[in-house]
């Protein structure tokens, strides 16, 4: 079932109002919000390519080749990091 713009606005805000309530000021949502949202939709893009960049890295030592990376994910950027959203959720036992 496909959700309308209004729905998904909807619930993001109500989640706003559960999971940041007393620790940002209402106001404050926007700050929190929006950096995250754009933070999920990078590493979703780049989730499907992950394991391959990984192993690129480690067959690479210590001098990344951007092109390689970048022919990998199919993107103009990559993760060198370790980390993902999904696994800083696991790793701190979050519930979502």
């Amino acid at each position: 079932m496909e959700k309308s713009y209004s729905q998904i606005v909807s619930l993001i805000w109500s989640i706003a109002d559960d999971v940041l309530r007393d620790v940002f000021l209402r106001g404050q949502y926007r700050d929190v919000i929006l950096p995250m949202v754009v933070l999920r939709r990078l590493d979703a893009l780049l989730e499907p390519t992950k394991t391959e960049v990984e192993e690129e890295l480690a067959d690479m030592g210590g001098d990344i080749d951007e092109g390689v990376l970048t022919d990998i994910t199919g993107l103009t950027y990559y993760n060198t990091s370790k980390w993902t959203l999904n696994r800083l959720k696991a790793q701190a036992g979050m519930r979502f």
